[in-house]
């Protein structure tokens, strides 16, 4: 489904990465990965009173060539985070 979404946006091959759907490569030799966490930060919701829930919706994206250069932080081009109840 990621994959016919991406073709018919006419987006260019990525590698998707989520806690929910794993590592996604999609379309032919992928330059740039998309990592997702639609609800960031779901641990600290309790049971009991939490006075003050952090969920929040994550976006990233970053340049696989320099992920193998650096292997951190540095390989991000685009970052998001949106509180969910805000």
């Amino acid at each position: 489904l990621l994959a016919r979404i991406g073709r018919a946006a006419g987006l260019p091959p990525v590698v998707v990465v989520s806690e929910e759907t794993g590592v996604r490569p999609l379309g032919p030799a992928p330059g740039h990965f998309i990592l997702l966490d639609p609800v960031d930060g779901s641990n600290n919701l309790r049971p009991w009173f939490t006075p003050c829930p952090a969920l929040a919706v994550s976006v990233a994206i970053g340049s696989l060539d320099l992920l193998a250069k650096y292997g951190d932080e540095r390989a991000l081009l685009v970052t998001a985070n949106r509180d969910i109840f805000g």
